[in-house]
């Protein structure tokens, strides 16, 4: 009877190695790309939870209505700018100025107005004070330059 040495141990597991990474290499390699896919969504939905949380808790300092701020918050967060895109290289500086102001704008029109809404909720939650909603909007308007 033959022994086997170390050495033939050692090139089989080598071999089988091999053929196990060469059916299983890709497969294996996008299970580990998924796993730290997740582990970087799960930091990110921490973080976002984390972020809503705070502007919440900040938010509702002033005794304000929860439901309107987190609605507002919740529409605020899932907002996005979609970047232009061109074939022109020249004239997309100018529309990716264009939009990051307008987005900038938006954002700071709605921290403003949750602002104001925890600041006098009685001029925004009460729609039926107004006779039109065109006043509504004028004085909401006018209190939010009038306070800048």
């Amino acid at each position: 009877m033959a022994l086997i040495d170390v050495s033939s141990i050692i090139q089989l597991a080598y071999f089988g190695s091999f053929i196990v990474l060469m059916f299983y290499g890709q497969r294996i390699q996008v299970s580990m790309m998924l796993v730290g896919v997740k582990r970087n969504l799960g930091k990110l939905e921490r973080l976002r939870k984390a972020a809503h949380d705070s502007v919440l808790s900040s938010a509702l300092r002033f005794k304000g209505d929860q439901k309107a701020v987190e609605s507002r918050i919740d529409r605020l967060t899932g907002s996005f700018a979609i970047q232009p895109v061109s074939m022109d290289p020249s004239g997309i500086v100018g529309k990716l100025e264009h939009i990051l102001d307008t987005y900038d704008d938006n954002l700071r029109t709605e921290v403003k107005a949750i602002a104001l809404a925890q600041r006098m909720p009685r001029l925004t939650h009460s729609p039926t004070r107004w006779k039109s909603p065109s006043a509504r909007i004028r004085c909401t308007e006018w209190s939010a330059t009038s306070t800048s």
